[in-house]
């Protein structure tokens, strides 16, 4: 997931990794991150733009989760379960695959 000021004539541009996605799902990381993705876009971190950028990366982790990663075949087997929870509420429970797909 890429994140970038739109009103900023450089595009830089702030990535979340699927491998630190998880990190995102802790409310406390999750603000401060915000904060920090703020400044490093150049933009005024106050509460507002903090809160947006925070429900931003929420409402798009599933994205980010379901995304394939490019190159692997087809066929693979499960390797690992997770869930995604907000505030202690899961959000969202998933089987991870070795070709990379991600099922609910």
């Amino acid at each position: 997931m890429g994140l970038y000021n739109p009103r900023q004539s450089t595009r830089n541009m702030y990535a979340i990794p699927l491998s630190a996605a998880h990190k995102y799902t802790d409310q406390g990381y999750l603000l401060r991150a915000s904060f920090a993705i703020a400044q490093y876009l150049n933009m005024f971190p106050d509460q507002f733009l903090v809160n947006r950028i925070a429900d931003t990366i929420v409402n798009n982790l599933e994205t980010l989760v379901k995304h394939k990663p490019v190159g692997l075949d087809t066929k693979g087997e499960a390797f690992a379960e997770g869930e995604i929870r907000v505030n202690g509420e899961r959000i969202e429970q998933f089987e991870a695959w070795t070709n990379g797909d991600v099922v609910k």
